[in-house]
């Protein structure tokens, strides 16, 4: 089964989000966290879930929905 590797330039910007969120909104920052592994989860059973990036062919853009907006994670899968 795949696994899922955040990179370290990703595992940042998740903590930027997380440090946004939690300033305002505490909860809101948890349950933000919650939709976000839900869908990486998702991706280590269903790699191919995700649309491919029009310009970048290797990687693909998964949708994570959250609030009225959500998130949009880059990645790539071997």
């Amino acid at each position: 089964m795949p696994r899922v590797i955040v990179t370290a330039g990703a595992a940042r910007g998740l903590d930027r989000c997380r440090r946004f969120l939690d300033a305002k909104d505490p909860e809101a920052a948890r349950r933000a966290g919650v939709a976000i592994g839900r869908r990486f989860a998702l991706l280590e059973t269903a790699p191919d879930i995700g649309r491919p990036v029009p310009d970048l062919p290797e990687l693909r853009e998964l949708a994570i929905g959250f609030g009225a907006s959500g998130y949009v994670a880059l990645y790539r899968h071997e």
